[in-house]
């Protein structure tokens, strides 16, 4: 979280590589490329979270963690690299008229890095009409994705009362539970005679796809794997994302692209210290975003 400063400048200097405007600062470590081609005057935005966990990491390939005590357990080296393959393909072939801006966020566990980019100005500095965004799935095979409108990750909210909350789904479940649990601390105390102090951190939104950016993504998907691969009634999930504060910014869609079956390569769930990014998802996913940019715009 925030101390990215090696992957920033790998990405950094990809970008520029690229021939794409490159932009740095924002949460500290974030990174931002903007690429414009024609006279579209509709831009969108595509992000990649690139941060790891504080984790011991027990695989035994090659390509292991070198830093005890830090591994990317959840895939988000593999986010970041589909994001660049995408930006390379799109500098290249400039087959779509108006903006891309790669946003490559920081600090995504734990601390909101999402949230610290949008409040620092992320879209008055960078113009979004739409943003999207991806995450790959153990347990889901690869060459399918998951995408539905509305929810599609829980929130997570932190406070310091001794209670383990629910996440929500929906926002004004989150308006009900902040408030009730307000209510239990302060009659408590009320009725003991204390003073209670309460805080509420709505560290994580629930992320809420809208549904036109919802067709859209999963159009570009359907592009890539064929329209039987696209699954669209699966329910949420009570892990949350910061992405979440991206969305309630600016319409959006967030997709989740399969990383491996349980028992095969890339089966083994995030946050785990034998998780594995599942290299043949790379492809797909670079030329989902590449897709997603052309039809968007066309």
């Amino acid at each position: 979280a925030f101390e990215e400063e090696r992957t920033a400048d790998v990405v950094a200097g990809e970008l520029e590589s690229y021939g794409i405007e490159v932009h740095r600062g924002l949460a500290k470590t974030g990174v931002v490329g903007t690429l414009k081609v024609g006279n579209g005057t509709k831009a969108i935005g595509l992000r990649a979270d690139m941060d790891a966990l504080d984790l011991f990491e027990l695989n035994e390939f090659d390509h292991k963690s070198v830093h005890d005590g830090k591994m990317h357990d959840c895939g988000h080296d593999g986010h970041t690299t589909m994001l660049l393959g995408a930006a390379r393909y799109l500098a290249e072939t400039k087959n779509f008229d108006g903006t891309v801006n790669f946003i490559f966020q920081p600090a995504e566990e734990n601390v909101a890095g999402g949230r610290v980019m949008v409040e620092e100005g992320l879209f008055d500095k960078f113009h979004c009409d739409a943003v999207y965004g991806m995450h790959n799935s153990p347990g889901l095979a690869v060459g399918k994705f998951l995408v539905n409108p509305g929810p599609m990750m829980a929130s997570a909210d932190f406070f310091e009362v001794k209670i383990t909350g629910t996440g929500a789904l929906k926002l004004d479940t989150q308006d009900m539970i902040e408030r009730e649990l307000r209510q239990i601390a302060e009659g408590i105390g009320a009725a003991h005679g204390a003073n209670i102090e309460y805080t509420y951190d709505r560290r994580y939104l629930p992320t809420i796809n809208t549904e036109g950016e919802t067709e859209k993504a999963a159009a570009a998907a359907a592009d890539i794997v064929g329209v039987e691969n696209i699954l669209r009634d699966e329910p949420p999930v009570m892990g949350a994302e910061d992405f979440s504060w991206m969305l309630s910014r600016r319409p959006g869609c967030y997709i989740r692209v399969g990383n491996g079956v349980e028992g095969g390569p890339g089966g083994c769930h995030v946050h785990n210290p034998n998780y594995d990014f599942n290299d043949d998802v790379l492809t797909i996913g670079a030329s989902y975003w590449s897709r997603l940019v052309e039809n968007e715009l066309a």
